[in-house]
């Protein structure tokens, strides 16, 4: 036992945490790092630049390395010297910050992640123990063997089915007990009688085991009562609950439980409803049959009785807690001296409570609420002198505790009797506010929720996604992307409206004589609207020069029409949408498809069936409205290029709405309805560089960069098929083909490929120092992880996009202008250059600063999708809360004040109340 010992104490060691002195040095290292290689990195881009885009180039072709360096030092000599400066402080203190950290050979992974858990676990069994409120009025309870309660090899040879309690020695604890029956347990007794508390002292000595035995497995306490919300596998839900709970990445905790490196401590079988105990029995003995390894159920006896007619938990023993004697009682009382006095000659005269102080629990009950005070009459019925004790509890600890001015009595009966219900309904045993969801919501709040956290934020999806990848297919004047962010945000609307068609279905049944009418005036009002200011943003691109401009009078014309026209075209797709969803949804769950099931199996993950009806309604529109215009502007009598034009860019706008729209679908139907968190944000350089470069996300890539280029490249050839360049006829529609093809295939490429290579790559296999200890902490964490997304995509998509229109703009230029007179390479130097400086500082064909643009765009598309959406939901579940007094906006000293009168306890970032028996008394 030696050898495990000082393993396991030299592991510990080595987990110790540098000085502060070392990690200061290393934080300070990443800085210094960081700043010294952007300097230097930024340096090497304008060199580079500044010679592509100058003629002929400033440094000599036959420049020596000498001069270049020289001629560095005159171009550049600041930031030159403020790089080296910062990469000679990084060294530097690399050196000072290496010799500690090499003193001690760190751990391997997978014992760090142990030594972490054992950690938490040991503080979690101490806080919950320290904050107990059976320890007041702890004393030595008494055990005794029940054989019938569980079912094996023993009992069914010996026929032990009815056999009687067997009482235990008196001072047998139970972790002689768990020894004894091959550490397969089942722990039984009445309401309050101390089992819980029995149960967290064996978890600490089992995790003092297991932090002297590498071998011995991790003993986690779990509450069983929310298996019965779903009732999935049991070791799905350990995983789960273990990955909840304890704070650590679901993916490590399948894998622990996978490993069997897992030691269940299952508690509150009698918490869940009544008819899901059978089951959850059966589901227990199913784990256990796969997993034949230590296993410790803790139950009410009544409850688990009444469940366990059919079925009994397949394991080797089974104890009863018994109850306080009388004499302990009294001698416990008479221990404690005058203020206890009145409670004890109540008890001798009173046997219904002195039944009831047969539990730590009640006795701790009675001494606070009756200690220094004298005992009213109570009643000599059990269930009514419970109600009496509950109730005078609670008035007494308000008045001595807490803050009574703030948190008076029947404000915070009502606020707890909210709370307990909740946690009732939804099978919870711990109050995490994070974890608040629609369905806690009073009555009568669906609606309001409904448009505040569901179809505002689809409608600011939409907008964005359409000013996204507008730009990224390199379409531009300002009010063309305020039109494409208009009809994004009518879709956005349309989508979010039909995800929550449910609530919009019975309201309708509720009201089936104006059902009718009323969705055609909504339907109406919001086609109308979205038509005018679709008309609108014509006005945004009146232009007067010497060789084009647009006035007011073109704009009345284009804007009627076009607003009519798409104003029809909404309504259309208002009443065609909630049709196809529903088919979409008929169709996945009957998935009846004989032919092609590959392409209907592709479409209906991406939608497909609502996206071609968005890209045809819309495309088919916009090419309507624009051909109505030049004929009423030229006469009806238009040429073959005019005809194609209007086709063309009718085909531009079918493509980019059902982009939009699949983006949008896809984005929603994460989201759902409910409030999904980003609490862990964790990569390595390995694990992002294997998801960038794995051969399926590089075809996938490659075969979506290729769709983009192609649609958008044939669409602008056709409608650019008879424009007429200085150098010929076709060669203008193959020049805005390659160009717009290059800036739709290598921005959307691009941006796909890292943008979900690095989600990809975020790695979930490592317990973290720090858990979730703090209040709300996995609003913070999303809130953070959140923002970082956005910046990081933002920057991805921006310069991606900036990339590739700087790239087609080369091109397009050489290709046009430059290449019959200087050649390619000359070309390039130049045009590349202009194409990069146009797309970050203002071209004159966007009008806007493209690059930012398109960052801060694609940046908040991300966010939102990525945390941001959780955030606001959970913002506007609190406040309806707020708004219907339900639930106090400042919830932390509320729950503070609580705990303080000894109404609710800590347990890391939540509150539970101090015993089951009192959130069955708010309840």
């Amino acid at each position: 036992m030696s050898e495990p010992v000082a393993s396991t104490t030299s592991s510990l060691n080595d987990s110790v945490p540098a000085p502060w002195w070392v990690r200061l040095c290393r934080w300070l290292w990443k800085i210094s790092a960081f700043l010294g290689v952007s300097v230097v990195l930024s340096l090497a881009v304008s060199v580079l630049s500044f010679w592509l885009t100058s003629p002929g180039g400033v440094i000599p072709a036959k420049s020596p390395a000498a001069r270049l360096v020289a001629w560095l030092v005159a171009g550049w000599p600041v930031m030159l010297l403020i790089g080296c400066c910062f990469l000679l402080l990084a060294l530097l203190i690399g050196m000072v910050s290496r010799g500690p950290a090499q003193a001690t050979a760190p751990l391997a992974p997978a014992q760090q992640n142990r030594v972490r858990m054992l950690r938490r676990l040991r503080r979690s069994y101490s806080d919950v123990l320290a904050q107990s409120l059976q320890g007041a009025a702890w004393m030595e309870l008494g055990l005794a063997h029940q054989p019938a309660a569980v079912q094996n090899a023993t009992t069914l040879l010996l026929h032990l089915a009815h056999r009687p309690e067997q009482l235990l020695p008196p001072g047998t604890s139970l972790t002689q007990v768990y020894e004894e029956a091959a550490h397969e347990l089942l722990i039984l007794g009445e309401p309050g009688a101390g089992k819980s508390t029995l149960l967290l002292q064996l978890a600490q000595q089992l995790v003092a085991r297991a932090e002297q035995d590498d071998t011995q497995p991790l003993p986690v306490l779990l509450p069983l009562s929310s298996w019965a919300v779903t009732r999935p596998p049991l070791q799905d839900w350990l995983a789960e609950q273990v990955a909840q709970l304890y704070d650590i990445p679901e993916q490590l905790a399948r894998r622990w439980v996978q490993e069997e490196q897992l030691l269940p401590l299952l508690d509150g079988l009698d918490e869940m409803e009544e008819e899901a105990r059978p089951a959850c029995i059966v589901a227990i003995n199913a784990y256990h049959h796969a997993h034949p390894g230590p296993l410790v159920v803790c139950s009410r006896r009544a409850e688990y009785e009444e469940a366990a007619k059919r079925h009994h938990l397949s394991l080797q023993s089974a104890v009863v807690v018994q109850p306080l004697s009388p004499k302990q009682v009294d001698a416990y009382l008479t221990q404690t001296g005058k203020p206890l006095e009145a409670l004890r000659r109540a008890l001798n005269k009173n046997p219904a409570l002195q039944e009831l102080a047969g539990t730590p629990l009640m006795l701790s009950v009675l001494m606070l609420t009756y200690q220094g005070t004298p005992v009213r009459s109570l009643s000599q019925r059990g269930t009514e002198l419970l109600q009496q004790v509950w109730n005078d509890y609670m008035q007494r600890m308000v008045e001595r505790k807490g803050d009574a001015a703030r948190y008076p009595l029947e404000r915070t009966r009502s606020w707890l009797h909210w709370q307990a219900q909740q946690m009732r309904k939804h099978n919870q045993t711990v109050f995490y506010l994070e974890h608040l969801q629609p369905d806690w919501l009073p009555a009568g709040q669906e609606l309001s929720y409904t448009w505040l956290a569901i179809r505002t934020p689809g409608i600011l999806i939409g907008a964005l996604a359409g000013l996204t990848i507008t730009l990224l297919l390199g379409y531009g004047s300002l009010g063309f992307l305020l039109q494409i962010g208009v009809l994004g945000s009518f879709l956005g609307g349309l989508f979010s409206e039909a995800a929550s068609g449910d609530r919009g279905h019975h309201r309708m049944q509720s009201n089936p004589r104006h059902a009718t009418r009323r969705v055609i005036i909504e339907r109406t009002a919001t086609s109308a609207l979205i038509g005018l200011l679709y008309g609108l943003c014509f006005g945004l691109d009146l232009y007067s020069g010497p060789y084009y401009s647009y006035g007011p009078g073109d704009w009345l014309r284009d804007g009627s029409i076009s607003g009519v026209v798409i104003g029809l075209g909404c309504w259309l797709l208002l009443s065609l949408v909630p049709r196809f969803s529903s088919r979409e949804v008929q169709a996945s769950a009957t998935n009846t498809a004989r032919r092609w099931p590959g392409l209907r199996r592709v479409m209906r993950a991406w939608h497909g069936q609502r996206a071609l009806l968005v890209a045809a309604v819309l495309g088919v529109g916009s090419g309507l409205s624009i051909w109505l215009s030049d004929a009423l502007g030229f006469g009806l009598g238009l040429r073959p290029s005019v005809v194609l034009s209007d086709l063309g860019f009718g085909l531009n706008l079918g493509l980019l709405f059902g982009i939009i729209s699949v983006l949008v679908s896809l984005i929603l139907e994460a989201q759902k309805e409910d409030v999904h968190l980003t609490e862990r944000l964790r990569w390595t350089w390995r694990s992002l560089i294997r998801s960038l470069f794995a051969p399926r996300h590089l075809r996938t890539t490659v075969v979506f960069a290729s769709i983009v280029l192609v649609l958008v490249g044939l669409s602008s050839l056709i409608s650019n098929v008879f424009y007429k360049p200085p150098y010929g006829w076709l060669s203008g529609g193959l020049i805005y083909g390659l160009g717009s093809g290059l800036i739709g295939g290598l921005s959307a490429g691009l941006s796909y490929w890292l943008l979900l290579g690095l989600f990809q790559g975020i790695s979930h296999e490592r317990v973290e120092d720090q858990d979730r200890q703090v209040f709300n902490q996995g609003i913070r964490r999303s809130f953070r992880n959140s923002g970082i997304m956005g910046i990081l995509s933002g920057a991805v998509i921006g310069a991606t996009g900036v990339l590739s229109f700087a790239l087609s703009a080369g091109l397009y230029s050489s290709a046009s202008v430059r290449l019959s007179n200087n050649g390619l390479i000359s070309a390039l130097n130049v045009d590349l250059g202009r194409g990069l400086r146009s797309a970050l500082f203002g071209a004159q064909h966007f009008g806007q600063h493209y690059g930012w643009l398109l960052a801060v765009s694609g940046g908040l598309l991300v966010w939102v999708s990525y945390g941001g959406l959780a955030i606001l939901r959970h913002a506007v579940l609190r406040l309806l809360l707020r708004r219907t007094r339900t639930f106090p906006w400042k919830a932390a000293p509320f729950l503070e004040d609580a705990t303080a009168r000894i109404l609710l306890r800590r347990v890391g970032g939540g509150y539970s109340f101090m015993h089951r028996l009192l959130l069955d008394y708010f309840a």
